[in-house]
Parts: C-alpha cells; structure tokens; sequence
C-alpha cells in the first residue's frame, strides 16, 4: 500500500563528493567512474544456476527469438489514486511548485513489487543470476519530438516530488530535441 505524505522528510541516497572538471573529456571519464561506482556500491548478489535452470532459460530465450509475442493488459482499480490526487493536488502543487501525476505512484508502485520479488529484478548473465539491489525505472514520455523513455535512477531513495521533478525535467529537456 502506498500511502502519499507531502509533509514526509525527502530521503535521498548518500550524495558523493564531485570532483571539479576541467573540460569535455574530463567529465565522461568521471560519469563512466561514478556509474561504477555506483553500481558497486548498490550491490548486486550473483546465484550460479542449476542445468535444469540454464536449459530453461535457453528454451524460452529460442522461444523468444522465434515466435509470436502477445501483449496483454491488466486492469487496475485507480480510484484511490484519483481521490488521493485529488485531496493533495491543490497542496502538493503549492509546496513542490509541481504538478501531482500518476507517474509517480505508478514508478513507487514498481519499485514495491520488485522488493517483493526479486526475482523480477534480475537478469541472466553468463550461468548466473543477478539479482539487483536498486530500482533503476525506466518510463516512457511523450513529447512534442517524440517518444522518450529516460531512465529514473534509484526510484527506491525519491519522493513523489523528487520523481515528478524528474519526469517534468525529462520532458522540457528532450522538447526542444528533434529525433
């Protein structure tokens, strides 16, 4: 259950030094070393999987690769959401100078489910599982040049201010982009 609390204190994941850069060059070599870093220090547990798992994963995988795919859609009852937006819009709005969308109980909604099943969040690689200790979410925006799907990292540590100043920063950024 995800429970809106705009006077909530914002966490935030630890903030690292950042080293001053001098030009170009510079800063993607420390982007590149920080994603390292990052990514060592959210922790990832590698599990070795069994025959049976591996021939499984590959028999899916030829499935994949040669078949039709059907998407479905799953209906959900949204009027708690509705009726939350509703009573905090007004307050939400005036405290964060942000707009309160789905979005955002949308991306918390997917960050619960994969702490509630981890297994959802892992990924083969080589003869191991990986499972994934943070909540990188990636959602799709329409702009005016198009479709963008940007990534929202560590969704887990944001509020739902945090997550719609992100989505609304997206969305202005990549406006004036063509495609």
């Amino acid at each position: 259950e995800i429970v809106l609390d705009i006077d909530k204190k914002e966490e935030k994941p630890p903030e690292r030094p950042q080293p001053r850069l001098k030009d170009r060059e510079d800063q993607t070599e420390a982007a590149a070393a920080a994603i390292q870093v990052n990514r060592a220090s959210q922790g990832e547990k590698r599990v070795k999987m069994t025959s049976i798992r591996k021939r499984m994963a590959e028999n899916l995988l030829h499935a994949k690769q040669n078949a039709a795919h059907v998407t479905t859609f799953n209906e959900i009852d949204m009027s708690r959401v509705i009726h939350l937006r509703k009573t905090y819009a007004e307050s939400f709005a005036d405290k964060y100078g942000i707009r309160l969308g789905f979005m955002s109980f949308f991306v918390k909604a997917c960050c619960a489910a994969l702490a509630a099943y981890p297994v959802l969040n892992a990924e083969v690689n080589g003869d191991d599982i990986v499972y994934h200790n943070y909540y990188n979410i990636q959602v799709a925006l329409s702009t005016e040049s198009g479709l963008i799907v940007p990534v929202i990292r560590n969704a887990d540590f944001l509020s739902f201010a945090q997550i719609e100043g992100m989505i609304r920063g997206f969305t202005v950024s990549y406006t004036h982009l063509t495609l």
